[in-house]
């Protein structure tokens, strides 16, 4: 658990396609967050069932992915 915990905090060993989706739709989906703070209030809960809550745990299942083959390619 404590290896998962060290490869989750760090970005430089990361697939590629695990860094796209860090460094563009996660911004995305905090632009839009704050706007549902700021401006559409009435879409604030919407948003965070739907889109934020679902992008944390697609976020959490890309992590395991990726930690899982880069241990199962250290193993072989």
């Amino acid at each position: 658990m404590i290896d998962f915990l060290k490869y989750w905090l760090q970005t430089s060993i990361k697939p590629i396609w695990y860094k796209i989706w860090r460094y563009i739709a996660f911004p995305v989906i905090f632009l839009m967050w704050v706007l549902c703070i700021g401006v559409f209030q009435d879409f604030y809960w919407t948003l965070s069932l739907y889109v934020i809550l679902p992008a944390i745990v697609l976020d959490l299942i890309l992590n395991l992915c990726a930690y899982f083959l880069i241990e199962k390619k250290k193993n072989i």
